[in-house]
C-alpha cells in the first residue's frame, strides 16, 4: 500500500491552517552543549522564524553553556559548583563538536569551513535570532 506523501503533507497543512486562531509556532528544547547540535538548533530556529513562525527555544542542562557570559565571574560557589563551572564551556564560541573534536582541530576545521562557505557562525546566528525576537 503506497502512501502519497505530498497529498498527506498538503492535507496536514490545510488542516493546520484551517484552525481558527492557530499560530504557527516552533518550540524547541536545547539540552546539548555541543557546537554541531547548537548550530543545527539555530538553523532550524532561524529558518522557522524566516518563514514567519514564532520560535521559542528553551535551554537546559548542558545547552546553557552557549548562553554563559565568558567574562562573568560568579562567587559564592562550593567546590563541586566551581568544578562544574571550570568544565562547562563559557559561551557559544567555546563549544566543541560532539564527534571528531580531535583536541580542537575538528572544531577549528568546521568553523573555518563555515566561514569559507559564508555560513553564519553560531554567534552570528544567536545575533540574528536575538534581533528577530526583538522585532516581534
Amino acid at each position: 500500500m503506497a502512501i502519497d506523501v505530498e497529498r498527506e503533507i498538503a492535507a496536514l497543512k490545510e488542516q493546520a491552517e484551517s484552525r481558527p486562531g492557530a499560530k504557527r509556532k516552533l518550540s524547541m528544547v536545547v539540552f546539548s552543549g555541543d557546537l554541531d547540535k547548537h548550530i543545527a538548533a539555530m538553523i532550524i530556529a532561524t529558518g522557522a522564524a524566516a518563514m514567519g513562525m514564532e520560535v521559542v527555544m528553551f535551554y537546559t542542562f548542558w545547552g546553557t553553556a552557549a548562553l554563559r557570559d565568558p567574562k562573568k565571574r560568579v562567587g559564592g560557589k562550593n567546590l563541586i559548583e566551581k568544578m562544574f563551572g571550570m568544565m562547562l564551556p563559557k559561551g557559544r564560541d567555546r563549544t566543541k563538536l560532539s564527534q571528531m573534536h580531535m583536541a580542537g582541530a575538528g572544531t577549528a576545521m568546521i568553523k573555518a569551513i563555515m566561514k569559507k562557505k559564508n555560513v553564519a557562525s553560531l554567534g552570528e546566528m544567536f545575533e540574528i535570532a536575538g534581533s528577530s525576537a526583538s522585532r516581534s
